[in-house]
């Protein structure tokens, strides 16, 4: 029996994850204030934090798109269910800030990156045309949409628990990211990739027509699958995309990693620095909405 995907459901679950998990990665600001006062240490160590947590969820997208290809989407989605809750729940018994730097930097990382790739892919395959871009526009709106809520929701948190309760609390919070993995492993085959399917069959056609040695093609596959994505992606527009994406996430990366520590230097109480966060992410939001908006507006001024 073919199970038809829900793709209203779908993308739900793809906006709450990227929403609850995405999200925390810029917001993750609003603790330096008690990572300094519990741990003791320097600036420049409770910062590296978030500069590690950060690092970690954009740069391993590499990656975890690989992942992707070679172990399927249900899979990866498994992985970050798991990772990112387990990341945050074993910081309740962290003793020393390097503890967090393995199980929020890296665990926790590794697992937001993965859950965030699984989310667009998803996306990107059950929906088509202008409302594939309007949708996609919006799940990439979710974590700034969600720095006007978290700022306050983690202040609000941490005036009730201790820091280390306050992970353990959103590491329960981030497990109920499941339904998510569910839905994918029931539409796993309406989910999967038709087009990289039917390219990898026809490199694989082309390599037995070609191939003397039997021996040598899986490995021919692999290098010629790493060809070929290396070249489509070596091209002027997406290189100069790639450095203004560099240089937009190290701003916001300073920007939240500095806001509260800047704000209590200059005598403003802690609401006021949390002010910011709320401004700031507005306008982040505003700017990844427009490019949708822009797009389906285009896409129907060219079809009228």
């Amino acid at each position: 029996m073919v199970i038809r995907v829900n793709r209203g459901l779908v993308f739900v679950f793809c906006l709450l994850k990227d929403f609850m998990e995405f999200g925390i990665v810029f917001a993750f600001g609003a603790f330096f204030d008690e990572l300094l006062g519990t741990f003791q240490k320097d600036r420049r160590t409770t910062a590296t934090l978030q500069s590690l947590l950060v690092g970690v969820t954009l740069s391993f997208g590499v990656v975890s798109g690989a992942l992707i290809t070679k172990l399927g989407l249900p899979l990866v989605t498994l992985l970050s269910c798991i990772l990112v809750p387990l990341g945050f729940g074993v910081s309740f018994f962290a003793t020393r800030i390097g503890h967090l730097y393995v199980s929020i930097g890296i665990v926790s990382g590794v697992g937001i990156s993965m859950g965030h790739v699984s989310a667009v892919v998803m996306v990107g395959r059950i929906f088509t045309g202008k409302k594939r871009v309007l949708l996609l526009a919006v799940l990439s709106a979710s974590s700034p949409l969600s720095g006007l809520v978290y700022p306050y929701f983690l202040n609000w948190l941490m005036t009730l628990f201790d820091l280390s309760e306050t992970f353990l609390i959103l590491g329960a919070i981030y497990s109920n990211t499941f339904p998510l993995f569910i839905l994918c492993w029931m539409n796993r085959s309406t989910l999967q990739d038709v087009e990289l399917s039917s390219r990898n069959s026809k490199i694989k056609t082309n390599l037995k027509a070609e191939a003397p040695f039997p021996t040598i093609k899986h490995k021919g596959h692999f290098i010629i699958n790493s060809f070929q994505t290396l070249r489509e992606m070596v091209n002027t527009t997406y290189l100069l995309l790639l450095f203004a994406t560099a240089i937009s996430i190290t701003g916001i990366n300073g920007y939240s990693r500095m806001i509260l520590d800047i704000c209590r230097w200059k005598g403003f109480s802690k609401s006021r620095g949390l002010l910011t966060f709320v401004f700031f992410n507005i306008a982040n939001t505003v700017a990844r909405l427009v490019p949708g908006v822009l797009s389906v507006d285009s896409i129907l001024l060219f079809t009228l």
